[in-house]
């Protein structure tokens, strides 16, 4: 039996068994790409930090969302702020940022203006207030 054969024998019956346990999905609707993508729960959550001054967001993933922004904070001068965490939404992380790619900064850092552009599933969950104008500088 060839690796090529191998691999492919795995992924079908791997898709197999995940259609038996039933594994739930996150249905998401990307605006700019008009694409409905549908991806599996992850055990990692996704989060959203803002930076206070540019209003900068971060869209990362992480399994201790509280220990990844005290370990971003050590090594930023700016003040970062938890937005939000979506439970289990880690394999969301990277459609996310290929849909909002025109407002990418640097790395995993988007302009404030990416907010609008959230889809709505996503944005819907942020709490009320939480994208205030806490960030600007006075």
């Amino acid at each position: 039996m060839s690796i090529y054969f191998h691999c492919n024998f795995l992924k079908k019956n791997y898709k197999k068994e995940k259609k038996k346990v039933g594994v739930q999905m996150i249905k998401l609707y990307l605006p700019y790409t008009q694409d409905l993508i549908r991806v599996p729960y992850s055990e990692q959550d996704m989060y959203l930090i803002q930076a206070k001054g540019s209003g900068s967001i971060k869209i990362g993933v992480a399994k201790d969302c509280d220990a990844r922004i005290k370990q971003l904070q050590t090594g930023n001068a700016v003040e970062l702020r938890l937005i939000h965490v979506f439970k289990g939404y880690g394999n969301v992380e990277r459609p996310l940022h290929k849909e909002l790619k025109k407002f990418r900064e640097k790395g995993e850092w988007f302009s404030y203006k990416c907010v609008g552009s959230l889809p709505v599933e996503i944005y819907e969950q942020i709490p009320y207030g939480a994208l205030d104008s806490w960030w600007l500088s006075i």
